[in-house]
């Protein structure tokens, strides 16, 4: 899946310089980093465009090249057309407009000729036709939280790691930031367990990013045991919504709601038995997490289940703070005596 996303990705942003050179306005705001040398990387945009693409003496009204410097001076940069914006200083995502689509791309060596091909433009005329799920990927667009958990497992993780996310300039998809005030915002030593010696995550795929690690194996209790960890819902919701300050009663409010249950604490260990993945040598392993495998209460039910709640509460006040008899309070309430008992 990951090399498909990134091959959609390169061709996107071919497209993207195919309409500059045929003064087409692109619908995307154009988002490239390069983490080795910035400054070099601007200069080197700049000598490709007019190499390959279209003379420099077009920029301003084919094209634009702004930085996330320039775009923190002046937010009105962002109405004009065929934005080129180069992440510099770290960015947030809620200040800049999304009414324009914003396709994004790190450059680990700068542009290379091999990764777009900018000397034979003409192989990008036509525009890649992608899936919902590709697009939700590629573009930053903000997301419903709810609707992911029933994504695929693959769709989930590259969700989590994919190319915007890694990214340091987005205070929004920094990865310290999403698992913030969860059990695995702790030092990674303190991830393992403490009489297991380990030099190296069990999956290579994370190389040694163990936070990534348990969330790749609560993705796959989601997808095969049907159980939601809090941490993973706390991730997808803020990352979806771009909400780094979402707090955890916010996210589980949203999906209490949505779900139509509550949390329960659960021990992955035990969980994880007869599935594609363990936790044997993790620590953080008894979770608050929800049981996809309940059924939801409909209206009816959590209606019921409300009322309830209130004339016990109400029951309650009556036998503490007055004298009335038991036998009057149930017919008050509405309630059986026997009810009316177990709260004396």
């Amino acid at each position: 899946m990951e090399k498909q996303i990134n091959q959609k990705r390169k061709e996107l942003i071919g497209n993207w310089f195919y309409n500059i050179k045929h003064s087409i306005e692109n619908e995307e705001i154009l988002f490239i980093t390069n983490r080795e040398n910035t400054l070099t990387f601007e200069n080197e945009i700049h000598h490709l465009l007019n190499t390959y693409i279209i003379p420099r003496n077009y920029e301003g009204t084919e094209y634009n090249i702004f930085n996330s410097i320039d775009l923190e001076k002046d937010k009105t940069l962002l109405s004009k057309k065929n934005i080129i914006l180069i992440g510099y200083n770290q960015l947030s995502i809620n200040k800049i407009s999304l009414n324009k689509k914003i396709l994004c791309y790190n450059f680990k060596n700068g542009i290379e000729l091999n990764e777009i091909k900018l000397d034979n433009i003409k192989l990008y005329s036509k525009k890649p036709v992608l899936s919902t799920d590709e697009k939700d990927l590629i573009y930053l667009n903000k997301l419903v939280p709810y609707e992911l958990i029933n994504k695929s497992s693959h769709m989930l993780n590259y969700f989590i790691t994919n190319v915007y996310g890694e990214y340091s300039y987005f205070k929004e998809t920094s990865f310290k930031s999403l698992i913030k005030d969860t059990n695995l915002d702790v030092d990674n030593e303190n991830l393992w367990k403490k009489d297991i010696m380990i030099t190296k995550p069990i999956n290579f795929i994370f190389e040694n990013n163990l936070e990534k690690h348990y969330l790749y194996n609560d993705i796959i209790i989601l997808k095969e045991k049907g159980f939601l960890t809090s941490r993973l819902s706390i991730v997808l919701y803020r990352k979806a919504l771009f909400n780094i300050d979402a707090t955890i009663t916010e996210v589980g409010r949203y999906f209490n709601k949505l779900l139509g249950i509550k949390s329960q604490t659960i021990d992955l260990i035990k969980i994880s038995k007869d599935s594609s993945v363990n936790y044997n040598v993790l620590s953080k392993t008894k979770v608050k997490a929800y049981n996809l495998n309940i059924k939801a209460k409909n209206e009816k039910e959590i209606k019921l289940e409300t009322e309830l709640e209130i004339k016990i509460h109400i029951a309650k006040k009556l036998l503490y703070f007055t004298d009335i008899e038991e036998k009057t309070i149930s017919k008050i309430v509405e309630l059986p005596i026997s009810i009316i008992k177990k709260y004396k």
